[in-house]
């Protein structure tokens, strides 16, 4: 038995630790955003300090001595001061946009309920385009046009001023493409679901709110399957950048094809989504038994 939850959730933490965590992830964010901006534009406007940022030294990792650039420190702290901010910044929006299990439990009208569902506000798809276009926009202005005009690049540039540029922008630029293809694939999921859900209505529709507890549900309505399959897809493109950047032809064409290839699977998987018996506007977020 299923029952759907009221229109208006409760968020699944208090409202001070919800703006507490989204305060803390955005100062993280700005702080790994200045950080990289103050290199990336030393490195274009003062190639002296750039080659001695690229200079090396020697560096203890896990116990072992390596020579290492002086920027690995730095590029380090700005991709662990992003990770941990995008994290937290996540955490708060997915927990204010979702009901608390506690809240619906304490309520006499869900008592004795095998499932649970509430309704989600879903991100616009205009939203959703302009992101994929944003995220283009920089993929693309990041790596390949730096790579092949080399925008950023002081005029009088040698090759260690340019290697750490790539430094710089390979980590920014490899998000913006596993992004812009997770985008991508629930974007086209989102706009397929329609035709999804007359397809399903047609073979079970007596059943349309009970899930398939098979692997299918599993993976494509817990895991969001398909849209690990688009962002492993798109880093692996963004990764090619490497290669192509050090004369590794073949590798980089090799990476953009099994990209594709993941990306593609990633597509084929989002047009699978009525096979779970769910509805992309709802979560299921309690369950006693079988529904």
């Amino acid at each position: 038995m299923s029952r759907v939850a009221p229109s208006k959730p409760t968020p699944t933490i208090s409202p001070l630790i919800g703006r507490i965590t989204m305060i803390v992830g955005w100062v993280l964010l700005l702080v790994s955003g200045c950080v990289f901006g103050y290199m990336l534009f030393i490195a274009v406007t003062d190639p002296a300090q750039a080659d001695v940022w690229m200079n090396e030294s020697l560096q203890r990792t896990r116990g072992r001595e390596r020579m290492a650039p002086n920027a690995t420190g730095p590029i380090v702290f700005i991709a662990i001061m992003f990770f941990l901010g995008a994290t937290c910044v996540g955490i708060a929006d997915i927990a204010r946009r979702h009901t608390s299990p506690a809240s619906i439990a304490a309520s006499s009208e869900f008592h004795n309920v095998e499932s649970v569902r509430h309704g989600l506000r879903p991100i616009s798809p205009w939203w959703q385009l302009l992101w994929l276009v944003l995220l283009l926009v920089a993929f693309v202005g990041i790596l390949p046009v730096q790579f092949s005009v080399g925008l950023l690049s002081p005029a009088q540039a040698d090759e260690r001023t340019e290697m750490l540029i790539f430094l710089l922008l390979f980590g920014p630029g490899v998000l913006a493409a596993g992004g812009a293809a997770v985008v991508f694939v629930s974007l086209i999921k989102k706009l397929s679901f329609p035709a999804q859900e007359r397809r399903r209505d047609a073979r079970a529709a007596e059943s349309r709110r009970v899930p398939q507890r098979g692997a299918v549900h599993t993976f494509l309505y817990l895991w969001r399957g398909d849209l690990w399959f688009a962002g492993f897809g798109g880093t692996l493109i963004g990764i090619s950048a490497w290669p192509y950047f050090s004369d590794g032809v073949g590798i980089g064409h090799f990476l953009v094809f099994s990209g594709v290839c993941w990306l593609v699977l990633g597509v084929v998987a989002a047009l699978q989504f009525w096979r779970t018996g769910e509805n992309l506007n709802e979560a299921v977020i309690g369950r006693k038994g079988r529904s």
